[in-house]
């Protein structure tokens, strides 16, 4: 920070106590909060506000907030500033019907302590959501005036615990930080990602051993902590890093400090293009794209633009530029784009209306652009490389490329029932009865089948849009003679029938030859659209069942393959049980990259017999469970949510256990089989 900005924080500390009044800085003001007023036999203050027509719609507005009702009850002493029905029909009704806003708005009209209309001095009081009022005189009149705007149209009704003051308009409070970024159109993007920093924390100190594992490691009844650079409650002073910037934790809730901070109108827009870049391989998440900006454009204290400008661009100076004719990220363009001013309830924000986004922001290049090298190529293949290098920041990285990790059991299809694979663009219909085959290179699909293209992706595809949805669409296996490629499925050694489709609704330019496995299928009428190669008996003994163009064929196209599968020996029940007896255990080992935030364990399992399990995973235990009494009850339809397993530490490994604990009275079995189709571990990032 600039040593003007520092001089100017200085000054503000100085100014700032003046602005504000505190009711302990008055011995007068203490009077306010002694006890319920018994010279009265006035009701309480909900109950006279209650006889008060002008102020109906206000009462009934305090009754729907509910702890609200629970706290005039009690025996201490408030006064309310109840706008009369006129004043409440100017409350914007987009506010009425948001429950959060609407419930702020009201607590907003009540403070502790019992004023009488000659009681009020200039000064700040804290209302019921630990928001300021303010309190000050107009000056021809001198009459009170609260938040520059309302006055008391009709004081000092008295209740038995408080003071009801009629205003003639309603007590709008201002947003501090968090709410503007949070409600505000221009940044609500940047706003919900705030909450996703937060960290749970072992406290070691507040947990308490209750037992030691067989390895000496103790065991906790834990204690977490939430932790969050933007909304910290703490009192010891934290500096972590935060988005490549050493960052003090604030708490931009907090209506006792000043913030400064520069918003891009334009976040939404910039973030969605930032992802349509081409050179990326995932998804940023807004929390990634948002952290910069926050850890960089939010001050402690209050600034003028031209101090944050100058801050700006002496962080943001390109060091690589002549002194002379310096280059700013940010700088040039803050200056000359500040769109307006937001006054908050503790600072202020200057909105931006353009932003150039800069992804560098993610990443700490390491030695700089090479000399030959345009900006624009140099910022492309620094991204590129991010994704899977150390130079982008690590929270970055592990936040965004968090996974779930799985384990499934193979699929299985009955002897003498098919399975349907139909070849087709990304984005078009899948046809009933069919899987669909997009053109990616070989691997496990998200039905847990295991097929693809043997050399890569192939992305030849076409959808003619024919009224038959699986004759419409087709892959090119091989395009005028040249790239020729194979496909492939993992199926159990064999011997299979298949069939299959070929040809192309628009055009009648292929032969379609192929050899399916060792057996040569041969188009007998090549200026046709369409071939079908029925019933086609081949044995499989290296686990994959391969269709490949022939080379005496020219320009095929597939467009679906049909497969019967054999009977192998075995069904699905004896391809996913496990036998085990009373305290016998059953353990999973999950291979992937865990890190240290929480998992939810969901499972898709069954009983054969009524009977409960002990699951753990990543050694704890996390519930008994009965699948015969499940959502689900079978292997087939929905997961079952087992429960939160917590890391506390990036591991590349962990295990789900089940133990067999007992069978419900009267069904008590000495075996059990339990059937496992998948297990998952899905991170919880929200």
């Amino acid at each position: 920070m600039s040593k003007q900005l520092r001089n100017s924080l200085v000054l503000l500390i100085f100014v700032f106590p003046y602005m504000f009044f505190y009711q302990g800085c008055n011995k007068e003001w203490d009077k306010h909060y002694r006890s319920v007023d018994t010279t009265t036999v006035k009701e309480k203050i909900l109950e006279e506000m209650e006889a008060i027509p002008d102020i109906s719609q206000f009462t009934d507005a305090v009754k729907q907030v509910g702890d609200l009702g629970d706290l005039l009850e009690q025996n201490r002493l408030y006064t309310v500033f109840a706008p009369n029905n006129e004043a409440f029909d100017q409350i914007d009704p987009a506010i009425l019907s948001d429950d959060t806003l609407f419930k702020r708005l009201i607590k907003y009209h009540f403070i502790s302590g019992k004023y009488n209309l000659k009681d009020f001095i200039a000064a700040d009081l804290t209302t019921f959501n630990d928001k300021y009022l303010n309190f000050s005189f107009e000056d021809e009149t001198n009459d009170l005036l609260i938040d520059d705007s309302a006055k008391i149209a009709d004081p000092d009704y008295l209740s038995q615990n408080g003071m009801i003051q009629i205003i003639d308009k309603p007590l709008l409070p201002k947003n501090n930080v968090h709410e503007s970024l949070r409600y505000s159109e221009y940044s609500r993007r940047i706003g919900e990602s705030i909450r996703r920093y937060t960290e749970f924390i072992f406290d070691k100190e507040a947990s308490n051993p209750v037992g030691t594992l067989q390895d000496g490691r103790t065991i906790y009844d834990s204690v977490f902590i939430q932790s969050n650079p933007l909304l910290y409650q703490g009192f010891e002073v934290i500096n972590e890093t935060f988005y490549g910037r050493d960052f003090q934790f604030i708490n931009i809730e907090n209506e006792k400090e000043l913030f400064t901070v520069v918003i891009p109108e334009n976040f939404a827009e910039a973030a969605d293009q930032a992802n349509q870049r081409s050179f990326l391989n995932s998804t940023l998440l807004d929390k990634d794209l948002a952290g910069p900006i926050l850890s960089s454009l939010i001050y402690p204290g209050l600034y003028t633009r031209e101090e944050i400008i100058e801050d700006i661009q002496a962080r943001y100076a390109d060091p690589r530029a002549d002194s002379a004719d310096l280059e700013f990220y940010a700088g040039e363009l803050l200056s000359t784009q500040f769109d307006e001013e937001v006054e908050l309830s503790n600072g202020i924000i200057y909105k931006v209306n353009a932003f150039d986004y800069d992804l560098s922001w993610l990443i700490t290049p390491q030695g700089g652009k090479p000399s030959n090298m345009g900006e624009e190529s140099y910022q492309n293949d620094l991204i590129s490389k991010s994704l899977q290098s150390e130079e982008i920041n690590d929270v970055a990285v592990e936040q965004r490329n968090i996974k779930a990790t799985f384990f499934r059991a193979k699929p299985y299809v009955a002897p003498g029932e098919s399975l349907k694979i139909n070849f087709q663009p990304e984005g078009s219909p899948v046809p009933d009865g069919y899987l669909p085959d997009y053109g990616y290179a070989y691997g496990e699909r998200s039905s847990g089948f295991v097929y693809g293209w043997v050399d890569g992706d192939v992305f030849d595809t076409r959808d003619r849009g024919g009224s038959d949805p699986v004759l419409a669409t087709l892959n090119h296996m091989k395009e005028d003679g040249v790239n020729a490629h194979e496909w492939q499925i993992e199926v159990p050694n064999g011997d299979y029938v298949v069939s299959i489709t070929a040809g192309d609704e628009s055009n009648s330019d292929q032969v379609n030859n192929f050899l399916v496995e060792d057996v040569y299928v041969k188009d007998e009428q090549a200026d046709n659209n369409f071939d079908w190669f029925d019933d086609i008996p081949v044995t499989v003994k290296d686990g994959t069942l391969t269709i490949s163009p022939h080379e005496n064929g020219n320009n095929q196209k597939l467009i679906a393959v049909e497969i019967v599968y054999p009977d192998v020996g075995q069904d699905e029940v004896d391809s996913l049980a496990y036998k085990n007896s009373y305290g016998e255990w059953i353990e999973f080992a999950l291979e992937g990259e865990f890190y240290p935030v929480d998992y939810q364990l969901m499972i898709r399992g069954k009983n054969k017999e009524s009977g409960t399990y002990k699951i753990e995973a990543n050694d704890q235990e996390i519930a008994d469970y009965n699948f015969a009494l499940s959502p689900s009850g079978d292997l087939d339809t929905q997961f079952d949510e087992i429960g939160t397993v917590r890391f506390l530490e990036k591991k590349s490994s962990t295990n789900v256990r089940f133990t067999f604990l007992e069978t419900h009275p009267g069904e008590n079995k000495d075996e059990q089989y339990l059937w496992i189709r998948e297990i998952k571990l899905v991170p919880i990032l929200e």
